[in-house]
């Protein structure tokens, strides 16, 4: 996703992982048994934080990553 790009390019202290649910198919019982896209986040260790399902505007997605970043 193009947006995920631009974010990814800003928040350079965050580690941004893809899982193609095609090609991995145990990625999608795991982390989107429901509906795509989904967006998993996770704290430094290892732990979600939270997850967020279907589409984000690219300003909602840096808005949640700043809150995540002051917790």
């Amino acid at each position: 996703d193009r947006i995920i790009h631009r974010v990814e390019k800003s928040y350079t202290d965050v580690a941004f992982i893809y899982l193609d649910v095609e090609k991995n198919p145990w990625a999608k019982e795991k982390y989107a048994p429901g509906i795509l896209p989904t967006l998993v986040f996770y704290d430094k260790k290892g732990n979600e934080v939270t997850r967020k399902t279907g589409y984000m505007k690219e300003r909602a997605i840096r808005e949640l990553l700043d809150e995540l970043r002051t917790q």
